[in-house]
């Protein structure tokens, strides 16, 4: 009886240790995913804005830059913590397939869906969905 009135509180300790532990490593993982996450939204613009599409007129979309080794950077970041391949899919659709540029509220929404901060469709407006240009940027484009 007298060792476990001087066990336990150690025990306890120790349990409690490794729940922290635990945890850290979770929110770890956790912000890893999310930056890979939104390196995928960034590298999807830079994508979206060198297409040339149909029904938008050339100089509507200014034009975002990347370099391969972060795309690569950004795919095996995924690979490696997401949970699902929604990301990665919606990632690929845009980067491999003909696109337009709403396709970045699907790769949104499955962000959402990866990082689980809702189900719920935030912005639902597909024909204004990608952000082509703004008119406050100076003209060399910095």
């Amino acid at each position: 009886m007298e060792f476990w009135k001087i066990a336990a509180p150690a025990f306890t300790a120790i349990g409690a240790w490794l729940l922290n532990e635990r945890s850290k490593r979770n929110w770890e993982r956790w912000q890893i995913k999310k930056d890979a996450c939104l390196k995928a939204l960034n590298l999807a613009n830079a994508v979206l804005s060198n297409y040339e599409y149909q029904h938008v007129k050339k100089g509507d979309i200014s034009p975002q830059y990347e370099n391969i080794e972060n795309a690569r950077s950004c795919f095996n970041e995924l690979a490696c913590t997401c949970d699902g391949p929604d990301v990665i899919n919606a990632l690929k659709k845009i980067m491999f397939d003909n696109p337009s540029p709403d396709s970045i509220v699907d790769l949104r929404n499955a962000v959402r869906q990866e990082l689980k901060f809702s189900k719920k469709t935030i912005d639902s407006d597909r024909e204004k969905a990608f952000v082509g240009k703004i008119n406050c940027e100076k003209k060399d484009g910095t």
